[in-house]
């Protein structure tokens, strides 16, 4: 149902209108108006108008979009209660085709008809219904109407059930009871009279319930009388409730608008989009997380697996100096000898190959002048025996190739030299070494 709603009374000498906004907490008027009609004035003439005063009265208020009922006299529209087995509920339709001539004496294809069930007595097995007959030529002037208006009303309905509309929302009936007295009052009077000219059908104290509710839309006090049907029209299209009665066939009728559907398709769509949106960017977050924590742990790998490497070439190297520092030549430590020769041979030379044995020692190597050597090496208080092991030869960039054998000794621990005196200090030489250079 839409939030906005518009009924239109026409009498045969006015035409009312009242429009009803419907809100999360209450119905308040939208708007309302109101033309006089000639009596004189053919149908056609007097809808004419009316239709006239529904643009003037959608220019007013600015309603764009609105469900739309129809009131018409009840001349011409004939309201009858029925009794029917409980069978006929499943074609009511066809069933009321094959009863109408019964019903009233004219042919069928000059009348128009509108039925409601009213109850439905299981225990007895009937169903009462009540049958609204209308000829076509009354009719007609009003469907066209209908069918041309704001993209078609939703019904047309006699005077009456707008009163029933103003009593159901008044809180004034019984489901059961006030179905019966509606029922009454659209059957009793041939669907013409109104809730104020029809004292049997309901209390005179219903006016003062009903005078309450329309103030309470918003409705002026002068305007409550005039203004009442068109009003329990406009409820027809917020409110389900009470026998209505439309002559308007359904196939005319105006189809429910799709726009809340499609805004609530959006909005559906809206929220699963965003959420998966946010579901999406939660685990992408938490993909590129896991991504930086396996990036952090590989790098921590790779640098604890290079740490391991340079433990072990570190545990390496120190195996291996503990091995050199425990290796000796005749007692001799292997790195105290390297020492010496480091120290013996001067800086135009050098060894290419450094060979050690327990008894022995072998270098090769190139040099400016190679039998400066032997003078040089011999010096040394840990090597004797120093010889050439081949000839010396000469290289292409005129260097001397050397391979000298050498015998290892163990330094003179008494203090002694090679000749029986004292051995020098290296680093302090004896003072006759000062006078005599």
């Amino acid at each position: 149902m839409h939030g906005v709603s518009i009924g239109m009374m026409i009498d045969s000498d006015q035409v009312y209108l009242a429009a009803l906004r419907r809100s999360m907490r209450d119905i308040r008027l939208a708007g309302h108006m109101h033309r006089s009609l000639s009596p004189e004035a053919s149908p056609a003439d007097r809808l004419a108008r009316a239709e006239d005063l529904l643009e003037v009265f959608r220019e007013k208020t600015g309603i764009r979009d609105a469900e739309f009922h129809i009131g018409i006299p009840g001349e011409g529209i004939l309201c009858r209660e029925i009794v029917l087995p409980t069978a006929a509920k499943e074609n009511l339709s066809g069933v009321l085709g094959y009863q109408m001539e019964k019903i009233i004496p004219m042919a069928s294809e000059d009348i128009f008809y509108a039925h409601e069930i009213l109850t439905e007595d299981r225990a007895e097995g009937v169903i009462r219904v009540l049958l609204g007959i209308g000829r076509k030529d009354v009719l007609t002037p009003y469907q066209d109407l209908a069918r041309r208006i704001w993209g078609g009303a939703s019904g047309i309905h006699v005077k009456p059930a707008a009163d029933i509309m103003l009593l159901a929302e008044a809180g004034l009936r019984d489901a059961d009871e006030w179905k019966e007295r509606a029922a009454h009052l659209l059957s009793s009077h041939g669907g013409a009279e109104t809730l104020e000219e029809s004292p049997d059908a309901a209390p005179s104290s219903a006016l003062d319930p009903v005078s309450a509710l329309l103030s309470s839309y918003g409705l002026p006090l002068d305007d409550i009388l005039p203004f009442a049907p068109a009003c329990g029209l406009a409820l027809m299209g917020l409110r389900p409730c009470g026998p209505r009665l439309n002559f308007l066939p359904a196939a005319w009728r105006r189809r429910p608008s799709r726009l809340p559907l499609a805004v609530l398709a959006v909005l559906l769509l809206l929220l699963t989009l965003s959420a998966v949106l946010a579901v999406g960017g939660w685990w992408h977050h938490r993909n590129r997380m896991a991504d930086l924590r396996a990036g952090e742990v590989n790098r921590l790998a790779a640098e604890a697996l290079h740490a391991d490497k340079l433990r072990r070439r570190v545990e390496d190297g120190t195996a291996r100096l503990k091995e050199m520092a425990g290796f000796g030549v005749s007692g001799i430590p292997a790195l105290d000898l390297l020492r010496e020769l480091t120290r013996q041979i001067p800086e135009n030379a050098w060894v290419t190959e450094l060979h050690i044995t327990e008894a022995m020692g072998r270098i090769t190597g190139e040099a400016e002048n190679a039998a400066d050597l032997i003078g040089l090496l011999e010096d040394s208080p840990l090597m004797k025996q120093v010889v050439f092991t081949s000839a010396i030869t000469r290289t292409r960039e005129g260097k001397e190739r050397f391979s000298i054998r050498f015998e290892p000794e163990r330094p003179d621990i008494s203090g002694q030299g090679k000749d029986g005196g004292h051995a020098p200090d290296a680093g302090n030489p004896s003072p006759a070494s000062e006078e005599n250079p």
